[in-house]
């Protein structure tokens, strides 16, 4: 048969225009009846007449249970997660009318997992200077973003998963680097303030996690039941407000929030938190962790736990300061302190111990002391007294007191000799009044 001789589809009988043949591993198979195919099957070119045919009767029942589907919840803004709670069943779709397509409904049972990407794209600033570009000294980056979810299933003997854009394209958030929280899997390519790209950025992230923890409480039973705005990304669970009310157990999928208050910490230095070691900083922090249940089980055995761990690890990673961000920025970089904390080998399997996922942090620098200005206020204020028969060396005065609240102790006004471990960071030092590693001043 020559190039341009009559096709005619196998399927249908119907004769194929030009450039309209799909090719079948045997045959012919029309534009029309290729659109009819499941949107997610990707083997058309290596699949027989016979297979396609099985293909569409399968398509028929599928429209069926496409008519009888009734929506109980909808995530999601470009492509749209939609769950039939009553029946147990979702689908995956997109467009205005995310039915008329006749999308694959699938069972509960059938759903294995949910993995999501975001890919990372920066691109370099320049300026002009005298009719050139050139570089800014630093370099100054743009960030955009592209989020992707797969989803994983079973026992459909066309598909294995549903892999599709979360976002609607690309999201720039200028100069400022975002951090994927826990679960999402970061692609980077190529080498601020606050803006509009950030709030899209959250909102699509958002998304994704609650798609994922819907598709998680599939895999358990389905009994989840939060519901989810495709607007807004917020979400709500029985007997909790929007977006991360505090309680206790839960529910698979459940939005909550764990409360952080370095004022109400007992081993907290004096109601502050230390921050770095160069030099250290004592800062007053308030906020909450936000996270989603994803073992009802493990999580509700793990409250007392919770209690104890999570300030610790915060306090911890907050210890080691995080490269880049002051002390009083620490608030305005919420996802960057997060990311912090997950990653830190010393809260290794933080989240998973808990039964949760972090989906982040909400913090508050409500006040940042340097150590040594603290000291030095305290020694002054020693001083001052010595004349009026206060025990040479003792702290007195509003920044004694805040020396004394934080653990630290005035060095004595007379020199001290020999050697000695610091009681902040554990150094050994061959003598001196003030640790050379981070210093505290000697007890």
């Amino acid at each position: 048969m020559g190039l341009f001789d009559k096709k005619f589809c196998d399927i249908c009988g119907n004769k194929i225009g030009l450039l309209g043949n799909r090719k079948l591993d045997d045959g012919n198979l029309c534009k029309d009846c290729a659109a009819k195919l499941s949107p997610w099957f990707s083997e058309r070119r290596h699949s027989t007449v016979a297979q396609i045919s099985e293909q569409l009767a399968y398509r028929e029942a599928n429209q069926a249970k496409v008519n009888a589907f009734n929506a109980t919840r909808t995530i999601g803004r470009n492509h749209k997660l939609l769950i039939d709670d009553n029946k147990k069943q979702f689908l995956v779709s997109s467009g205005s009318n995310p039915l008329a397509s006749n999308p694959d409904v699938l069972d509960f049972s059938q759903a294995m997992g949910c993995e999501l990407s975001v890919e990372e794209s920066k691109h370099e600033k320049k300026q002009t200077v005298n009719g050139n570009q050139v570089s800014y000294n630093p370099p100054k980056y743009e960030y955009s973003y592209t989020f992707r979810a797969v989803i994983r299933v079973s026992g459909n003997p066309y598909f294995d998963d549903m892999s599709f854009m979360i976002s609607d394209g690309s999201v720039n958030t200028g100069e400022t680097n975002m951090q994927a929280t826990s679960g999402w899997t970061v692609h980077r390519t190529g080498i601020g303030m606050p803006n509009p790209g950030i709030d899209k950025y959250n909102e699509f992230m958002e998304i994704g996690n609650s798609m994922k923890a819907a598709i998680d409480d599939m895999r358990m039973g389905g009994n989840g039941g939060f519901t989810t705005s495709s607007m807004n990304g917020s979400y709500s669970a029985p007997g909790m407000g929007a977006m991360g009310t505090q309680g206790m157990g839960g529910s698979v999928g459940q939005a909550a929030s764990f409360p952080i208050d370095s004022s109400t910490d007992p081993e907290s230095q004096g109601g502050k938190y230390i921050y770095g070691n160069n030099p250290p900083v004592f800062i007053r922090v308030a906020g909450n962790f936000q996270y989603r249940i994803i073992n009802f089980q493990l999580h509700a055995a793990a409250q007392n736990q919770m209690q104890a761990r999570l300030p610790l690890a915060l306090k911890h990673t907050l210890s080691k300061g995080i490269p880049g961000i002051a002390a009083d920025a620490l608030g305005m970089n919420g996802q960057a302190v997060l990311s912090a904390v997950i990653h830190d080998p010393a809260n290794a399997g933080l989240a998973q111990n808990f039964g949760i996922e972090f989906t982040g942090l909400n913090l508050q620098v409500l006040e940042a002391t340097s150590m040594m200005d603290v000291i030095s206020k305290a020694q002054q204020e020693a001083m001052n007294t010595l004349g009026g028969g206060a025990p040479a060396g003792a702290p007195v005065g509003a920044a004694a007191g805040m020396a004394a609240g934080m653990g630290v102790s005035p060095a004595p006004v007379t020199a001290a000799d020999g050697p000695w471990t610091c009681p902040a960071c554990g150094a050994k030092n061959e003598g001196g009044k003030f640790c050379e590693f981070c210093g505290t001043p000697r007890a």
